[in-house]
């Protein structure tokens, strides 16, 4: 091998390709990189899409009950829950957003002092409605039905006695 300086033939070569494999795959690792950030940006959009959009609500008061509508894009779920201290009603609605607004709590409205909303866990949408006094709360789900598309309803219902629910005080019997 004293030809070749100690070495074996293609020695060189080896070390060179060694080498030069070592940057191609640092680029390789960079490109990898690049397109898993893409993914994951793209997955993250695609889930952001996938939100069903609360495009507003509407309250209606009536005798013997308050009732919250919100008109959603698509069909929904939801959870609801009250606490207590001061009176609330939760409504947690998975992977939504409110796109439109909720309405003010009339002044002389029964039951409801105002309502509000935020995001839970990243991509709930939770509205919390503050109430005067507790109540019994029902909701159901209907699909499109002539001009109105898909809606959530929430019925407020007086806890006590079934009457209406108290604005004031009750009226003098004579």
């Amino acid at each position: 091998r004293p030809e070749t300086g100690g070495r074996c033939p293609g020695e060189t070569s080896l070390r060179a390709w060694r080498s030069r494999g070592t940057s191609d795959v640092n680029r390789q690792i960079r490109i990898l990189s690049s397109l898993l950030f893409c993914l994951l940006l793209g997955l993250g959009a695609i889930a952001q899409a996938a939100q069903i959009g609360v495009l507003g609500a509407r309250v209606s008061a009536g005798a013997d009950k308050t009732r919250l509508v919100l008109d959603t894009a698509g069909p929904v779920d939801h959870r609801i829950f009250t606490l207590s201290g001061p009176e609330r009603v939760v409504i947690d609605i998975p992977a939504a957003r409110l796109t439109g607004s909720l309405p003010g709590a009339a002044a002389d409205d029964p039951p409801l002092v105002g309502l509000r909303s935020g995001v839970r866990a990243g991509e709930d949408l939770r509205i919390v409605l503050d109430l005067k006094q507790p109540a019994r709360v029902k909701s159901f789900t209907l699909g499109p039905e002539g001009v109105h598309g898909h809606r959530l309803v929430i019925d407020l219902i007086p806890k006590s006695g079934g009457g209406p629910i108290a604005a004031g005080p009750p009226a003098d019997p004579t």
